[in-house]
């Protein structure tokens, strides 16, 4: 970062000192707190001389090697009732490797990103960390992970709101870390719900378990589902099982009540600690119903509905098999503020299958997180991007992709505009696309933050952003019309601990005649 020439700054020197950390780091010299001095990398402060005529200064970087480290063991402190492989598959340093920084605080961010050990409602629930423990030759370490079980149960009597969703109340119960095998002592009800509250019955065995139950005024909501990430216990190899059953009501669009039903299941394939490739299939229905008679009719449309929506009135059948690949380095579970997630997922609906339509979906998705400025503990500021690139296309005995499966933008993918809100427009109602192109920058940053116990890292409580969010939709497959470009800018304020809630102001900037705008928009809960 610091080179001759090139003003010096406290900036430059901390980017020095972490590049420098790294390249030793990797190496097996490492710098950490739990090593005694003389045996771990340090870096000094700098040696300055001043050449107050030539406004120069000379800068000698200082350090400490100190010893090369190896690992001899990785142990696991704080795992009452997690099962040992659960961690040990996140893992990418191993048993007589050297101790590669690199590579033990990548496993971390995987232990800490299972959410196994973390407490979204607890703001003072210790995070995983890593230690080194002596063994008789000093060259030799012990890598220990301590963590602290988290809150893995969540179950729910509660009302959730969203603007564009209405108000909605019921039962969630969701079970992260779950073990189906590991069943209750007794079939007592009250025994069963507490040793599943102690965790000493269905826990322990990274699955997950899920079942909602959300009826509302106009979004409802009822599914099950539930994850086996390692069905013949291949540990990294390993091979992943995924079912799901849903059904979703939402009332709240002009045109029209939609009734979706869905059931399938799905395999991954595990190639690394990050990414996996996948292939499922699924079966459901979409009943149209309800459509508004309030616009304009024409030939083509005497309801004032888009075509396609009238052609479609009535219920759907769908079938299609799913494949996919997918990846993510994300620092975190929740609230992430490094990394990166990305996915690529393709749809195939046939008749042969039991689809009434037969089309092609193809989506690409990027998520990114940089943070910015110095890291000297404390959370950052840093820059957020998302793009999706979604396609479609008919083929067989369709000519057109059907109306509720098309791509629609608005809401949580392009503030400042209702959901389903924005044109092409046919009768004042959006039309959808079959391609898509949308995309989001921000610049988020922390205003308030608590620090850890146990842990000199602070946690972000409660933060603000700068957002522009932009996109095209396009009635026809490949092909974007840059005339239909929609973009707003805003900001927003979130409560990132305890209750999720986020308050959205967006200001359309590129809009078009029969838009439906959103300035405000917020939302508490899950939905």
């Amino acid at each position: 970062s610091l080179i001759p020439g090139k003003r010096y700054s406290r900036r430059s020197r901390f980017a020095d000192e972490r590049k420098l950390r790294e390249l030793y780091g990797e190496r097996g010299y490492i710098a950490h707190r739990s090593l005694p001095r003389g045996e771990r990398w340090e870096f000094l402060d700098p040696r300055l001389i001043y050449d107050v005529k030539q406004r120069e200064v000379h800068v000698t970087y200082r350090i400490i090697q100190g010893q090369q480290h190896f690992i001899r063991e990785i142990l696991f402190d704080g795992t009452r009732y997690t099962q040992d492989r659960i961690l040990r598959r996140e893992l990418s340093i191993k048993p007589e490797d050297v101790a590669d920084l690199i590579e033990i605080e990548r496993s971390l961010s995987r232990i800490r990103r299972t959410g196994y050990f973390s407490n979204e409602l607890d703001p003072f629930h210790p995070p995983p960390v890593y230690s080194f423990r002596d063994t008789p030759d000093p060259a030799w370490k012990d890598l220990v992970y301590t963590v602290e079980e988290g809150n893995v149960l969540r179950f729910d009597l509660r009302a959730t709101a969203g603007s564009g969703f209405g108000f909605s109340g019921g039962v969630s119960l969701q079970m992260r870390n779950f073990d189906a095998s590991n069943l209750p002592s007794s079939a007592n009800p009250w025994t069963v719900i507490k040793e599943i509250a102690s965790r000493d019955a269905f826990h322990g065995a990274g699955q997950s378990f899920q079942i909602e139950l959300f009826p509302g005024t106009e979004f409802s909501t009822y599914s099950i589902s539930f994850r086996e990430p390692d069905i013949f216990r291949r540990h990294l190899d390993r091979i992943s099982l995924y079912v799901e059953a849903s059904r979703r009501l939402r009332r709240g669009f002009r045109s029209h009540d939609e009734d979706r039903k869905k059931i399938g299941f799905e395999f991954g394939r595990q190639l690394d600690q990050d990414s996996s490739v996948y292939a499922g299939f699924y079966t459901g229905s979409v009943d149209v119903d309800d459509l508004d008679t309030g616009g304009e009719p024409g030939l083509a449309t005497p309801l004032g509905v888009p075509e396609l929506l009238a052609q479609q009135e009535g219920e759907s059948d769908f079938a299609w098999i799913e494949f996919g690949y997918r990846r993510s380095e994300l620092d975190r579970l929740y609230a992430p503020r490094e990394g990166y997630r990305f996915s690529f997922s393709n749809s195939v609906y046939d008749s042969g299958l039991g689809s009434d339509h037969e089309f092609v979906q193809s989506e690409v998705s990027w998520d990114w997180h940089i943070p910015v400025g110095e890291d000297i503990g404390d959370p950052r500021p840093g820059l957020h991007t998302r793009w999706n690139l979604g396609v479609m296309f008919p083929y067989g005995d369709s000519d057109r992709v059907p109306y509720t499966e098309r791509f629609f933008l608005g809401g949580r993918n392009l503030r400042g505009f209702e959901r389903r809100g924005v044109g092409p427009n046919q009768n004042s109602y959006p039309i959808g696309g079959e391609t898509l192109l949308a995309g989001t920058v921000e610049y988020r940053f922390p205003l308030l933050s608590t620090v850890q116990p146990g842990t000199y890292e602070k946690r972000e409580q409660f933060s603000a952003a700068l957002f522009a969010d932009a996109g095209i939709t396009d009635p026809d497959d490949f092909s974007l019309d840059l005339g239909e470009l929609r973009a707003s800018v805003g900001f927003s304020f979130s409560l990132v601990a305890g209750l999720p809630l986020t308050l959205s102001f967006g200001f359309p900037i590129k809009d078009g005649a029969d838009d439906d705008k959103e300035t405000f928009r917020f939302d508490i809960g899950v939905f």
